[in-house]
């Protein structure tokens, strides 16, 4: 049986789950082989196959979490809710909620064959069929913003009230009590000032990125958007400029971005192009403009003061947690810059 490195020990009983996808799940008779899948900061991941057909669990973590955190129950919703849209979404197989197996509750979803990439440069793929990516990504973030979420049963995750305003107050939160905290006000107080008056209410993933996304193993094309633990129903171009900044306004070192390689790789994908599809797609959607770029900095810069705090009450969940919560001042700064 496979498990994880040493540095990752199994936290379950592996005897225990094997016992229960032998009597739930067809085609998970016999051996049976368990992978742990990468570290980061989310819920536990695993590749689990048999002679027959492999499936990935994914688990909430142990211990006392964040209200609302890691729920792995709301992520099955979503993806059984996402079957038939066109969407491309692993297909759902099985929740569990009890804790007696693996110590949470937990789910199971088919294994996608794929390309995934952590370098969002795309390494190795002709400029061609790199752009091909990127535009098949755009489309399909804008195909998923389009989906009729009341009728696939998704009502009970709306809020009343502006999205937009609980995010502001939820990242400059993040940053209270800190040496950050009066640059990151003086952001939130921007976007006060800028909000939009109307916003519209979509289905959003909340981090829609490459490293979430597995591309198709031949084609062009995304074969399975991963990770919904931060969907929710809110402002779509908030969503948009998520995947904009983490994208063109990150360096390679920071999270995979592109910022700065334009000079080396002149066909790497533009963000106007990419803007551009999108906006074909779904032209109903507001324009991508300064108060959601510095948005979408706040809130990624806030989500990575969390993790440098984590990190120093040492209960971080990955080994390079240190390193990326430095970049909370970073995404700060790039944000102040734009008001």
């Amino acid at each position: 049986m496979k498990s994880s490195s040493p540095a990752e020990p199994l936290d379950f009983d592996v005897h225990r789950l094997i016992a229960f996808l032998h009597r739930q799940v067809p085609g998970m008779e016999g051996a049976i082989e368990l992978q742990r899948i990468g570290g980061g900061q989310s819920n536990p991941t695993y590749f689990v196959t048999s002679s027959q057909r492999t499936l990935v669990l994914r688990k909430r973590p142990r211990g006392l979490l964040v209200p609302g955190a890691h729920d792995v129950a709301r992520e099955f919703k979503v993806q059984q809710a996402l079957l038939g849209t066109g969407v491309p979404v692993p297909e759902p197989v099985l929740y569990h909620p009890g804790e007696e197996v693996v110590g949470t509750d937990f789910y199971l979803m088919e294994s996608v064959p794929a390309r995934q990439y952590y370098d969002f440069s795309l390494p190795g793929v002709p400029s061609g069929e790199r752009a091909l990516i990127y535009a098949d990504t755009a489309r399909q973030l804008a195909k998923l913003h389009q989906v009729d979420w009341r009728a696939r049963g998704l009502g009970e995750f709306s809020r009343e009230g502006s999205y937009l305003r609980r995010q502001i107050k939820r990242w400059e939160q993040a940053y209270a009590g800190t040496p950050d905290g009066a640059d990151a006000a003086a952001v939130a107080s921007y976007l006060r000032a800028n909000c939009p008056a109307t916003e519209l209410q979509c289905l959003i993933h909340g981090d829609f990125k490459f490293n979430n996304l597995l591309i198709h193993p031949t084609r062009p094309e995304l074969a399975a958007i991963l990770d919904w633990e931060l969907f929710t129903i809110g402002d779509p171009v908030s969503d948009l400029a998520f995947t904009l900044v983490t994208t063109w306004d990150t360096r390679p070192e920071e999270y995979g971005g592109i910022m700065g390689l334009e000079q080396l790789d002149p066909t790497l994908p533009k963000a106007e192009d990419f803007l551009a599809v999108y906006y074909r797609e779904f032209p109903a959607a507001p324009p991508l403009d300064n108060f959601y770029r510095t948005l979408a900095l706040l809130r990624i810069g806030g989500i990575c003061e969390g993790i440098r705090q984590r990190a120093q009450q040492g209960n971080a969940a990955a080994a390079n947690a240190v390193e990326t919560g430095k970049l909370g001042r970073v995404y700060l700064d790039r944000a102040l810059a734009l008001i």
